[in-house]
């Protein structure tokens, strides 16, 4: 997997901009050509709080599907949107 890096992410006395670096993973996802659907993208290092975006471990919160379902539709009736 290739890495991608905050480099370009503009830096205020010498320190990368958190907000974007936090955004890496999920741009990662969202484009890179060897992010895989189903998986769950995060930081590399240090407890997955730090690094690269590579494959994490998918918490277990997240695969509660009454609580996927409760969030998918107050997100529909909050934004008017159906799917």
């Amino acid at each position: 997997m290739a890495h991608w890096t905050a480099s370009d992410i503009p830096s205020q006395r010498g320190r990368t901009a958190v907000a974007a670096r936090g955004a890496l993973p999920t741009l990662f996802a969202a484009t890179a050509p060897q992010a895989e659907g189903g998986f769950y993208y995060g930081p590399d290092r240090l407890g997955e709080t730090r690094g690269h975006p590579a494959a994490a471990r998918i918490p277990i919160q997240a695969l509660d599907r009454k609580d996927a379902q409760r969030l998918w539709d107050e997100s529909a009736r909050l934004t008017g949107v159906r799917f």
